[in-house]
């Protein structure tokens, strides 16, 4: 993505139309690594016990019913 962005403002391509907001445009073209998950952002893996699982898509999650 980040060469992609550089060769659409070498364009002088409205950079304003590329969807984002100018920091994150500069980090992008910068090549700053994307933000790391807060540190107690809970796990991600398939194995994982959950609470709930939609009857229809089989998704599972734990936290609140909805």
């Amino acid at each position: 993505m980040k060469e992609v962005l550089g060769e659409l403002k070498a364009a002088d391509f409205d950079m304003d139309l590329a969807g984002f907001d100018a920091e994150a445009l500069a980090d992008l073209l910068a090549g700053t690594p994307e933000p790391t998950a807060p540190e107690d952002f809970p796990e991600v893996d398939e194995d994982l016990p959950t609470e709930y699982q939609c009857p229809k898509c089989q998704f599972r999650w734990s936290g609140k019913p909805s």
